[in-house]
């Protein structure tokens, strides 16, 4: 089977889309699936094509637009189109980027889509450019083979969202051998732990003002981003 994994970012670009991505594209590789994954590289830099362990293919085309926060690459939409009946399915990930669109408005069929949802969009900018998305995000969800969410919550907010369209819930693995491998640290109190990337829309800061209900129990935040400074000044703050 010859699958595409299209995502608008791909390793070493740092993210979680882009670990599950990369993680499922290892994974079929290894099922003996012919893979390739087709994302964007930055802004001015060359299309270039890669073969990793497996058979693995990544296809990389730059980004056409100044965006950060929806990138968007003609090189890759163009080749989207011109790659009709290459592949035997098109698997394009998180509905707040480009890559599902693109894949669906190049009449790529049959598509799945993870989609990712947030409750509301990370910014202003992108609240924004999500009205007119908004019209051609249903249609795709709508068209798509199947859609997939991580969790159930998601996958009732995507329905609420898109009449009609029922998820399928596929949570993210994990590593199981490395968990096992690991060493507990010895410690005298409840330890809630925080990972992800240190910005607003995560939600770091009322993981951190909550501490005061965690009675014996001492919180972790584990991450870097444009918050990092902020958070370390509210968990200073006395109480």
């Amino acid at each position: 089977m010859r699958v595409a994994l299209v995502t608008s970012t791909y390793p070493p670009h740092v993210g979680g889309v882009e670990r599950h991505v990369q993680r499922l594209a290892q994974s079929l590789a290894g099922l003996r699936c012919e893979v390739e994954v087709l994302t964007q590289a930055p802004r001015g830099a060359r299309p270039s094509v890669d073969q990793e362990s497996d058979g693995l293919v990544v296809r990389r085309w730059p980004a056409s637009g100044r965006s950060e926060t929806a990138p968007v690459s003609v090189g890759l939409f163009q080749y989207l189109r011109a790659a009709r009946g290459r592949y035997d399915v098109v698997h394009a990930h998180n509905y707040h980027s480009a890559a599902p669109a693109m894949s669906y408005l190049s009449g790529r069929r049959p598509l799945v889509v993870s989609t990712y949802l947030h409750a509301r969009p990370a910014s202003f900018v992108a609240r924004v450019v999500h009205v007119p998305y908004g019209i051609v995000g249903r249609r795709m969800l709508r068209a798509a083979a199947s859609v997939i969410a991580l969790s159930r919550s998601e996958a009732d907010m995507a329905a609420q969202r898109v009449p009609g369209v029922r998820p399928v819930v596929v949570p993210s693995g994990i590593d199981g051998a490395r968990l096992r491998a690991a060493h507990a640290k010895e410690k005298t109190a409840p330890v809630a732990l925080f990972v992800g990337r240190l910005t607003a829309y995560k939600g770091a800061a009322l993981v951190i003002e909550a501490v005061p209900l965690l009675g014996e129990a001492q919180l972790v935040v584990v991450g870097s981003g444009p918050e990092a400074a902020t958070l370390r000044r509210l968990a200073e703050r006395p109480g």
